[in-house]
């Protein structure tokens, strides 16, 4: 059974290894932020409210991650989740639900993750919108990474991220294997 987090501050390639790892394990993967954006496309009163915060580069508040994927952490199945938790109160809400296997943090530097956004070409990539990611990154992703360590060392792992993509899944994979087995 794999319950896979995967962290990262925009840009780290989060997308990119959830998919991979998917792909490797035969697990499905969730991303709050494809969850978000599905919701807003989807243009109900929820998708509405979260465009607003979207808009301005914020992340809605907890509970909607936590709502959007409840369903698809009590199935009792495997999964990967990469964007989730983002706060502390998201990380409690979590772990009353269900304890990951394997805590991934993709970890790059702050020049090597302006370049790749820059790079996507997404409507939301501004400049104010990745100055307020990477700033939130440090106030609430990296708290949520730093409790993870510290509840299960065991389970955890810092992959350099700015190596390229096929490495960092290299190296991903050797850990969930040798924790596994």
């Amino acid at each position: 059974m794999f319950k896979i987090l995967i962290f990262g501050t925009t840009g780290a390639g989060k997308d990119t290894q959830a998919e991979a790892l998917s792909a490797s394990l035969g697990v499905p993967s969730y991303s709050v932020g494809g969850l978000i954006r599905a919701e807003i496309n989807s243009g109900t009163e929820l998708g509405k409210s979260i465009a607003a915060y979207v808009e301005r580069g914020e992340i809605p508040p907890g509970n909607i991650g936590s709502r959007l994927l409840t369903d698809k952490i009590t199935s009792g199945e495997s999964y990967i989740i990469n964007g989730y938790p983002r706060s502390l109160e998201s990380l409690e809400r979590y772990l009353a639900l269900d304890t990951p296997t394997h805590v991934i943090h993709l970890a790059i530097s702050d020049d090597v993750a302006h370049r790749r956004v820059m790079s996507r070409g997404r409507a939301d990539d501004t400049e104010v919108a990745i100055a307020e990611r990477l700033r939130r990154y440090e106030t609430g992703d990296r708290l949520v990474c730093q409790r993870l360590q510290e509840l299960l060392p065991e389970s955890y792992f810092d992959v350099d991220g700015n190596l390229p993509p096929d490495e960092v899944m290299e190296e991903i994979l050797t850990f969930i294997h040798a924790r596994t087995s």
